[in-house]
């Protein structure tokens, strides 16, 4: 029989993170390590970067991109990007909460994408969207909180809080 890893504690994690040379997330007391992302995935981060500022603009929106944290309960991410509408604390190692979070799926990290992280982050009660983008093929979907219940939307979208259309072209344009 193995033995049980050690849990760390956010403070032990958040200052182990600043000593590593690769990030980790934090999921109940235990850091995992992220793999390295293509340079399609990177592509497509930097796309969606380029056109959610560019629909932030006006507002009282920013948007940060994969090195800022988000703490979930008892879990800490990196989102590919995150949009927060509320004042934030500039030295911030970490936001709690978001209007909008997009991760972009990977054949690695698909299948914790669309379920862990989606249940956690569809959690946070700022949260109005959750925008998964599949890396293989141009296929966006939102989940989108309303007071009705949580709706699931595909192709070109309508996204909350930047109330910016979004066209799947111009995610894909590599």
């Amino acid at each position: 029989m193995g033995t049980a890893p050690k849990l760390l504690s956010l403070e032990a994690y958040l200052e182990r993170e600043a000593r590593s040379r690769r990030k980790h997330e934090f999921v109940e007391g235990v850091a995992y390590a992220l793999a390295g992302a293509n340079a399609r995935h990177n592509l497509l981060v930097s796309n969606l970067l380029y056109l959610l500022r560019r629909g932030a603009e006006g507002k009282p929106c920013r948007v940060f991109p994969s090195d800022m944290r988000l703490k979930v309960g008892n879990r800490v991410y990196y989102p590919d990007l995150t949009v927060v509408c509320h004042p934030v604390d500039l030295e911030a190692l970490y936001l709690e909460d978001a209007c909008l979070v997009v991760e972009v799926l990977s054949p690695k990290t698909a299948s914790i994408d669309a379920r862990e992280k989606r249940t956690a982050y569809l959690g946070l009660p700022g949260l109005r969207g959750y925008l998964m983008v599949d890396s293989r093929r141009p296929s966006l979907t939102l989940y989108r909180k309303t007071p009705e219940g949580l709706v699931e939307e595909r192709g070109r979208l309508w996204l909350p809080c930047l109330d910016l259309e979004l066209d799947p072209e111009e995610v894909y344009r590599l």
